[in-house]
């Protein structure tokens, strides 16, 4: 009796490394998908994977921005596409949005194109996740030599 292989499907995984740096490139682009996902939550649960997109989604995230410069412990992230509109006249655009879910609980939340390249560098070093022992990382605000501000975060060592 031959046994059979299990049958695998992209709802019973983590997302790879590589499918991962692939989204996140493509939601960096002006152009992009509005549809475009990428997560380190395993999938095989539906019931948990829509409890997390709905908490990811949903707007209950605190900004990131409220903990420049305090390390927080990161296990999962979720990354998705919205839509802007700058307070100014200029027309509303898709940029990614990036929920991170902390060890205690905590969800934060950053909109940011170097949010986005930051987590990029992340997955590229420490792969997709999720990180267990949790990541120690913390927020920080980077200025261009335009004057722009803009979000990143980086490594940090545990409280």
């Amino acid at each position: 009796m031959s046994k059979s292989k299990p049958e695998t499907t992209a709802a019973s995984i983590v997302m790879s490394q590589e499918s991962a740096l692939k989204v996140l490139g493509e939601m960096a682009r002006p152009d992009a998908n509005a549809s475009l996902v990428a997560h380190n939550f395993d999938t095989s649960d539906p019931t948990k994977l829509y409890e997390v997109m709905s908490k990811a989604t949903g707007g209950e995230a605190s900004r990131a921005s409220n903990t420049y410069g305090d390390p927080v412990e990161l296990v999962h992230w979720f990354a998705h596409m919205i839509e802007l509109k700058p307070d100014d006249t200029r027309d509303a655009r898709w940029t990614c949005r990036t929920v991170f879910f902390l060890k205690d609980g905590t969800q934060l939340a950053a909109v940011s194109t170097g949010v986005l390249a930051s987590l990029t560098l992340l997955v590229r070093c420490h792969n997709v996740g999720p990180y267990s022992p949790p990541l120690a990382i913390r927020f920080y605000e980077q200025q261009t030599g335009g004057g722009r501000k803009f979000i990143q975060f980086g490594p940090a060592k545990a409280s």
